[in-house]
This record gives C-alpha cells, sequence and structure tokens, in this order.
C-alpha cells in the first residue's frame, strides 16, 4: 500500500515539472513572437533613408526641374512649389549626370516627401515636401592638406601642369603672379618648378581643386623666381620674393597675358609700311586677331579714338610720371569712353591691325614725364611695400618653405642626371 503512494506521488510530480516545462516553452514561443526587429537606419543628409522608397537618378538632357516633379504628387501647387525651389536651384544649376534623389513614401511611388540635388562635390540642396515646402543646403565637410609637386617644362606650361594632375586654373593663378617677371610663352624644355599649395578634399580623398598657392620657384634660364604667398588682415592674398619684395610691380610686363615681340622700341627702325627709316616710339606685341589687350596699370582714360597711322587706339594716364598708349585694336571693349577709370589688367580692346600694320599686333607706347620711352629699359615701382617689421616676420615665416621648394629641385635635377 505504501508501495503504490509513492508511485502516485512521484508520477504526479513529473507531470507537474513536465506541465512547467510546457508552459515555459509556449510562454518562450510567444515572447519570441512578441519582439520585433528593427530595421536598421540608413542616414544621409539628416534623413533616414530606411523610411523611404529611394530612387537615385541623374539629370538627362532637356530636363528641368518642371518636368523632374510632374509624375509626383506634391502638397502645394506645382508653381508654388518651383518658385520656392528656383531660390535655391536656378536652371543653369541643373547639368546634365548630375545626381539626384527621389524619396516617396513607402509603397506610394507617387507621394514624394523629399527631392535631393546634388549641385556639386560639395553642396547638396535638401527639398522636404511633406507638408509644403521646406529648403536647406547641406554642405560636406572640406578636409584642407598640403600638397607639393616638382618637375621641368615638358611642352607648355599647362600640358606639364596638367601631367601632375594640376588642371587650368593653377596655370592661370601662375600667370597672374610671375606676370611681371616670366614671359610664359618663353618657357624651355629645361626648366623646372616646384609648387607647395594647398588642396580641398570632401569625403578625405576626393578633391576639389587648390585652395591657394603657398609658394612656387621656378627656374628659368638658370636664374630662380620664388613666389611666397601673404595674407593680409581682410584675407587678400599677394605674393612677394625670397627677399620680401612684392612681386606685383605698378606695371604689366606686357599689356597680353601671353606674347611674342616683334618689334621692339628702335629710333632707328626701316617701316615696313612707308618703307623708309623712321623712329619706332613703341613696342609691337603680335598676337591672334581679337586676343584682349589688358591695361597695364590703373588710371583714367584720356584718349580713345582713331587714326589713320595708329588705327583703333587708346590712351591711359596713370598718375603724374606716367601714360601708355595701345595702338591698332580691332575694336574697344563696350562702355569705355574718355573719362573711365580701369584698373590693371582690366580688358580695354583686343588685338587688330587697323592703321598702318601689316598684322595683327598691339604697339604699346609708354611716356615718362611727358617723353616716349622704351618701356622694357625702365626701373619701374612696386606696389605697396612692406614696412621693415613685416618684412622681418615674412623672411622668417618663408624659410621652411623655401628650403622644401629648394629641395624638390634638387630631386628635380637629380632625376633629369640619373
Amino acid at each position: 500500500m505504501i508501495e503504490k503512494k509513492s508511485i502516485l506521488f512521484v508520477l504526479s510530480i513529473l507531470m507537474i515539472i513536465s506541465s512547467c516545462k510546457s508552459t515555459k516553452k509556449e510562454e518562450q514561443v510567444r515572447i519570441i513572437q512578441d519582439i520585433q526587429i528593427p530595421t536598421p537606419k540608413i542616414m544621409k543628409f539628416g534623413i533616414n533613408f530606411a523610411d523611404y522608397d529611394v530612387h537615385e537618378k541623374k539629370i538627362k538632357k532637356g530636363q528641368s526641374l518642371s518636368t523632374l516633379l510632374d509624375s509626383y504628387q506634391i502638397p502645394l501647387t506645382k508653381k508654388e512649389t518651383l518658385d520656392s525651389i528656383s531660390n535655391y536651384i536656378k536652371p543653369r544649376d541643373l547639368k546634365i549626370r548630375n545626381d539626384y534623389y527621389i524619396l516617396t513614401q513607402k509603397g506610394n511611388p507617387k507621394a514624394l516627401e523629399y527631392f535631393i540635388y546634388k549641385k556639386d562635390l560639395v553642396e547638396y540642396i535638401i527639398v522636404d515636401l511633406k507638408e509644403g515646402v521646406k529648403i536647406r543646403s547641406y554642405k560636406k565637410p572640406i578636409v584642407i592638406r598640403e600638397e607639393m609637386i616638382g618637375g621641368n617644362i615638358t611642352g607648355s606650361l599647362s600640358k606639364t601642369l596638367s601631367k601632375n594632375g594640376l588642371g587650368r586654373d593653377v596655370v592661370g593663378e601662375l600667370s597672374n603672379i610671375y606676370k611681371w617677371s616670366i614671359n610664359f610663352f618663353k618657357l624651355k624644355r629645361e626648366d623646372e618648378f616646384a609648387m607647395i599649395y594647398d588642396e580641398r578634399f570632401v569625403e578625405d580623398s576626393v578633391s576639389i581643386g587648390m585652395d591657394y598657392l603657398k609658394a612656387v620657384k621656378f627656374k628659368h634660364k638658370g636664374k630662380d623666381f620664388y613666389a611666397f604667398a601673404r595674407k593680409d588682415d581682410k584675407g587678400n592674398v599677394e605674393y612677394f620674393n625670397e627677399k620680401g619684395n612684392q612681386l606685383k610691380a605698378m606695371f604689366l610686363k606686357a599689356p597680353l597675358k601671353f606674347f611674342r615681340i616683334s618689334s621692339k622700341y628702335n629710333l632707328k627702325r626701316f617701316h615696313p609700311v612707308q618703307k623708309r627709316v623712321k623712329p619706332h616710339l613703341g613696342t609691337d606685341y603680335a598676337a591672334p586677331h581679337g586676343t584682349p589687350i589688358l591695361a597695364t596699370a590703373n588710371g583714367v582714360i584720356t584718349r580713345k579714338g582713331y587714326g589713320r597711322g595708329n588705327g583703333n587706339f587708346i590712351k591711359i594716364k596713370h598718375n603724374g610720371t606716367y601714360s601708355t598708349q595701345y595702338l591698332h585694336m580691332s575694336r574697344f571693349r563696350k562702355g569705355l569712353k574718355v573719362g573711365s577709370y580701369v584698373n590693371q589688367g582690366d580688358v580695354i580692346g583686343y588685338v587688330g591691325s587697323t592703321g598702318l600694320a601689316t598684322g595683327p599686333h598691339v604697339c604699346y607706347r609708354f611716356w615718362k614725364n611727358n617723353k616716349q620711352v622704351d618701356p622694357l629699359k625702365q626701373n619701374l615701382p612696386n606696389r605697396d611695400p612692406l614696412t621693415k617689421k613685416q618684412k622681418e616676420v615674412f623672411l622668417k615665416e618663408i624659410k621652411p618653405l623655401k628650403v622644401k621648394l629648394d629641395g624638390e629641385i634638387e630631386k628635380v635635377e637629380g632625376k633629369k642626371e640619373s
């Protein structure tokens, strides 16, 4: 009897344990079923892309903002929406193959919630269309890194720099820096260069171009030409040589960006048209028809007109000492008249062969104290020199940059010898 009771007791305990296990298993199943795994966030431009159906596209030829919005439902009228967007995206900003994103409601491809346009490598325009129109600009962080390159001239300056991964903007910058001292039209293959510059990057590795040139060295015709940047209190950049003298002279070296002298100042020149010996009181710069002619210094136009020998010409008074004149223009720049003020480097006209001329060129004449002189033989003043204290600070700052430039040129010369 006791044995039967013991057996019944053990069976009861086993049934209870089995029942508990079953209950726990059901609860575990139910708990697992109740857990929902969240969708991972995909954050771009401060928006969770995972919340939308995302369509990444590129601008096609002939597309406009109007045609881009045609297929979608938007909260305001199309005109109101376009008027708002046009404050941020102009028609000229829509460039073929530029990226844009269309974000629509999940499962509703017509309900446009966001339009995001990539203006360039840095800036995106984000148009929020969920309720009305809200627009903001998103700019990727820019990282600036110092870079240095060196090499020798292998053709034109443009081709040489292009081989080194630099664009035309750098050619223009170098032309501006050295236009008082180097004629880039006459660079030689044995000439060498080294440059230190700040380059701008997005996403650490995508270059968006040069920020500015910090230091340059050209070895041209065996002579060293240095240029070191100096920023003033307003952030303006001027360039000085290794002695602290400003490269920017009061006058440009020539009235053309790139030039070839076809005839110099000569008191006993044989005139090619009149066929007799006659003083040539100017310097002729040959260039293709239509090449822009530049004012070589700041000043006021005192004469503008046509002469039988001079053709179309302009004369500029720069100060109480100097005046310049530009002859044989094909035409004048629009809007100029006697009394107009021009800045150094402003286009004043275009190369031609009007008047007595055998071919397209500009005859550049130069007056000092009301007497015509040879501009190439004048010791012309520089502009805005540094004070003694400024020069001391500047020379100390450029010392490590000069060491780097000289070292890079030595490497270039070593490669040529090997």
